[in-house]
């Protein structure tokens, strides 16, 4: 068997932005002056005065912003999106395809979050766009999976396709990592945020390289034997990994060996 360099370290910066460095503030975001296109969308009636962080969290996954969002503070985001209602400057789409796309939407929302999502998309982009910017799909546990498909990192985990991750490995990823997700039986409109909240966390908790690793435990004994050994800041160990990485090349070696087995 050929020698096998040393596995470097895993330096990848996972606490690079305002939303996992601590940058986002725990208080409400008010919208009653200097946002006030926004808080009109997002109001029901009246302008709505304030949003909890956890709630335009939800509201961006829904409107397909939330990658966005996570880069910077809730303030800048909210800006943004009161920019661009600003820059539409009351524009409405018209024609059969538009009015289609906003009674499709607005049958497909399960959630005030996705009432308001929609809200959001027709002033700031308007009603055409609802067709590929509202995301009806809410992340949650059903059927002994959790559907990861809008978190790109965690999907990988899915032993098959279509980014399904077996509950069980999801929940025991996130009390390795110490990230909080919500009963399975709660249905409710707040734990329908905690989900995205805390797939959004876990899914930048663990390094590409560490997602890598798990993506390869075939059964779920490897995958909680190589969860025990992954690191509290989600990356294992170069030591572990070339170990690991030489006990796949010796497989590949007796496999050459052993044709036909």
């Amino acid at each position: 068997m050929p020698p096998v360099a040393a596995e470097p370290p895993d330096t990848e910066v996972l606490d690079g932005t305002p939303f996992m460095s601590g940058g986002w503030s725990e208080d409400s975001v008010s919208l009653d002056v200097g946002f006030t296109n926004v808080s009109e969308a997002l109001g029901d009636g009246e302008p709505l005065l304030s949003i909890t962080p956890e709630t335009l969290l939800a509201i961006a996954y829904s409107t397909s912003d939330y990658s966005r969002l996570l880069k910077i503070t809730p303030m800048e985001f909210v800006g943004e999106w009161e920019s661009a209602i600003d820059d539409r400057a009351g524009l409405e789409d018209v024609g059969m395809a538009a009015e289609n796309a906003y009674v499709n939407a607005l049958a497909a929302a399960n959630t005030a979050a996705q009432r308001r999502a929609i809200d959001i998309i027709v002033a700031k982009d308007g009603k055409l766009m609802l067709a590929s910017r509202f995301q009806e799909r809410l992340p949650g546990a059903a059927g002994g999976t959790v559907d990861c498909t809008a978190f790109p990192r965690l999907s990988k985990l899915a032993p098959g396709a279509a980014g399904q991750v077996p509950e069980a490995r999801i929940r025991a990823l996130a009390s390795q990592l110490q990230v909080e997700l919500p009963e399975t039986a709660d249905l409710s409109e707040g734990a329908r945020a905690k989900w995205i909240w805390g797939l959004a966390r876990l899914s930048r908790s663990l390094t590409a390289r560490a997602v890598g690793w798990l993506g390869l435990a075939v059964s779920d004994e490897d995958w909680q034997a190589a969860l025990g050994d992954l690191r509290r800041d989600g990356r294992f160990t170069s030591e572990w990994m070339t170990a690991k990485r030489l006990s796949r090349m010796a497989k590949r070696v007796r496999a050459d060996q052993q044709p036909g087995l």
